[in-house]
């Protein structure tokens, strides 16, 4: 099958410029040509996909992602998500022109991963946690879901030898977040009753300052009278892990270092210190994740991720929820003020508790505030993971003769608009704009 894509805008995912009134040969899964004129005269392709003015990049490389498989979700080995669920934000991803995604939930299998590659046309591939510590965690901790299957038996060895990627994501639950957004409800729920995020927020401050009475004020409202001997029970468990998440995030770094694989570390100002002392010890191989997260301020973001960087660490940010939800993240102060200080290596989605922003959205609202260059932002999320992480999308992230032919082609003047995405070549259908 010999495809050519016209009259494109080309952002070739190496930091360049779009040029425009170019076009894309493709033959079969790869690209033969990028060709600086619309359209290659009395060329006998079998298929012609006319761009009309509008950008063509590479397919996106998210290597930092959760909820792709149907395995255990989060640190914790937390229930797994439905086959619909999964479908839904595989078919979100791609919407958004994502075509190779890394599951960093850290239990779920390889096999796992191939099983979501037939939901949607999207490279789903999966990161490890099977340290001693993070593994007893989510095996015979108070909050697993008892769903970690075979993988239970694994180690971080075996995980890599079936196809493991990556060391993570290590370090969620030093911080209040995973707190009051994840142990807290399910400790309220393993109570009885149901609580929302400022519900665990006052009940973690109840339980901290040993305020019984408060705290059974707050049980009774959740739906949990009587229960605060059970719920002090389960907060304890919470507060080990705290103990414990030190010699767990030790262990992640000494088993990427072992492995010479890629550890995407949970950045946050808890988890600083240590992410210092790893990305002294791995390098480029210490990936600072979601570095626009839980910050007071630019200043404070800037200043960290300068440090993981003269350190030898990259750093990540995540295309968060600044646009649509706003839950995490209220503004984009925080991740225009790293783009425009040039420290940022990587942008991924993460999760933003499920709703995501697109990363093409990300990059063109930066591009308009002129905190990011557009090709520069394109590259971020292409060529830069793909190197970033071996083995994650090979000869994949830039358009250019003989890589794979996974091409995104947008909207004319909209970079976040995605009209089609081709996987190896093949135009894909895309799923129904109705949560993108």
């Amino acid at each position: 099958m010999r495809t050519l894509v016209v009259n494109a805008a080309v952002i070739d995912g190496t930091g360049a410029e779009p040029k425009a009134d170019c076009c894309v040969i493709v033959q079969d899964h790869l690209i033969e040509e990028v060709r600086p004129k619309p359209a290659p005269y009395y060329d006998r392709a079998d298929q012609i996909i006319d761009a009309r003015g509008g950008f063509v990049l590479p397919g996106l490389v998210d290597h930092h992602a959760h909820g792709l498989t149907r395995g255990p979700l989060m640190i914790t080995g937390q229930e797994p998500l439905s086959t619909e669920r999964v479908q839904a934000n595989l078919g979100r991803l791609l919407r958004q022109g994502v075509t190779t995604a890394l599951n960093v939930d850290g239990f779920p299998t390889a096999e796992d991963a191939i099983a979501s590659s037939r939901f949607q046309p999207v490279a789903v591939k999966t990161s490890t946690l099977h340290t001693p510590r993070h593994l007893d965690w989510a095996s015979r901790g108070p909050f697993a879901s008892g769903k970690l299957g075979h993988s239970r038996h694994w180690d971080v060895t075996q995980m890599l030898e079936r196809g493991a990627l990556a060391i993570g994501e290590a370090g969620p639950g030093l911080d209040p977040h995973w707190k009051d957004y994840a142990l807290i409800p399910r400790a309220v729920e393993l109570a009885g009753g149901r609580a929302d995020v400022a519900a665990a927020r006052s009940l973690r401050a109840a339980a901290e300052s040993n305020d019984r009475a408060r705290l059974a004020a707050e049980l009774d409202r959740c739906g949990a009278a009587g229960a605060v001997d059970h719920f002090l029970d389960l907060y304890d468990a919470v507060r080990d892990w705290d103990r414990a998440a030190e010699s767990s995030l030790e262990e992640a770094i000494s088993a990427a270092r072992g492995h010479g694989v890629p550890l995407i570390f949970h950045h946050s100002p808890a988890t600083h210190e240590i992410q210092l002392e790893s990305a002294a010890q791995l390098g480029e191989r210490h990936i600072a994740a979601h570095s626009n997260f839980q910050c007071d301020g630019a200043t404070e973001a800037i200043t960290r991720a300068r440090a993981v960087k003269r350190r030898g660490g990259l750093v990540d940010i995540m295309s968060g929820d600044c646009f649509s939800g706003r839950e995490f993240q209220p503004t984009t102060d925080v991740t225009f003020g790293l783009l425009a200080a040039g420290v940022v290596d990587l942008i991924s989605t993460d999760y933003a508790g499920g709703f995501w922003d697109p990363i093409l959205l990300l990059i063109e609202r930066a591009a308009e505030a002129g905190a990011v260059t557009m090709g520069e932002g394109v590259r971020m999320a292409t060529a830069a993971p793909a190197r970033a992480i071996p083995g994650l999308a090979p000869d994949r992230g830039v358009l250019a003769a003989g890589q794979v032919a996974d091409l995104v082609v947008t909207e004319p003047g909209h970079l976040s608009r995605v009209r089609q995405v081709l996987v190896s070549g093949r135009p894909v259908p895309l799923p129904a704009n109705d949560w993108s």
